[in-house]
């Protein structure tokens, strides 16, 4: 479940330009969802990603330089399924850990390896999407080692790590998402009442930070004068004022909730309104 997480947080991100996956139709979701062979008493589980990648290739088209899409499906690719990937993230996890010489010759990377590493390394640099991928990606190998439960060994891409060994490199906590207001004035891009008891609305930012992002009303807060002001500044692309409590991981914004709505300072209502 984490893993389909990830896949359809880098989709919305890289195709949608959106930190959180909410804003995906139910097409888009089926159409990046994998299936999961499972062998050997529930205890083998293999994982084809190739379909996500043909997928996202599809939706990238035209939207980038070839070059720009080559790399952004290798990365995906990479950091998603690639034992380089897996390798690299248990052997940062390792370093502080002080694990035993037999963990840290598991998890050692070759030359190669390394070198190979260094080229990702770079790529991931050029692209803020693919660098918050990645780190998606290895919150998911987090998971995984968490997961271990009463196994005694964990084999993970040909990696086999003990219970004591998964653990201990699992022991430093996950990234987690920084509750911050978000009050500025923003351009409303869209409007969505699809749902009964909130709209979800999709917003830029018009200050210091132009963030693009969706944020969602709840009926309490969707009062006539409300509902009204958002009309009018999504028809008549008018700024409006929102306070807005989200919550950002990476400098991403991953939900955010409008709790008020006012008109700008120097900003004259329309006579509607």
């Amino acid at each position: 479940m984490e893993l389909q997480h990830a896949m359809n947080r880098s989709y919305a991100r890289l195709v949608r330009h959106a930190g959180s996956a909410n804003v995906l139709t139910k097409e888009e979701r089926q159409s990046i969802e994998f299936k999961a062979k499972v062998d050997e008493g529930s205890s083998l589980i293999t994982v084809d990603m190739g379909d996500f990648a043909g997928t996202l290739t599809t939706a990238l088209a035209g939207k980038m330089t070839g070059t720009e899409l080559v790399v952004t499906i290798l990365g995906i690719a990479i950091s998603g399924g690639a034992l380089l990937a897996y390798k690299s993230f248990l052997a940062a996890r390792s370093e502080d850990k002080k694990v035993d010489q037999a963990t840290a010759q598991t998890v050692r990377l070759s030359e190669q390896e390394t070198q190979r590493l260094e080229i990702f390394s770079r790529a991931l640099n050029q692209s803020r999407e693919l660098r918050a991928s990645h780190e998606d990606f290895d919150n998911v190998r987090h998971d995984i080692l968490k997961s271990v439960g009463d196994a005694s060994q964990l084999d993970v891409q040909g990696i086999a790590l003990s219970q004591e060994q998964a653990r201990k490199i699992a022991s430093t906590s996950r990234s987690k998402a920084e509750e911050v207001q978000l009050n500025g004035t923003y351009r409303i891009v869209k409007l969505d009442w699809s749902k009964e008891d909130e709209v979800r609305i999709s917003l830029f930012g018009l200050g210091s930070t132009r963030q693009e992002f969706i944020a969602s009303m709840r009926d309490h807060n969707l009062t006539p004068q409300n509902i009204d002001k958002l009309k009018a500044c999504e028809w008549e692309r008018r700024p409006v004022h929102l306070s807005v409590n989200a919550t950002v991981l990476r400098g991403e914004v991953t939900t955010a909730t409008i709790v008020g709505v006012e008109w700008p300072e120097g900003v004259e209502p329309p006579n509607s309104v």
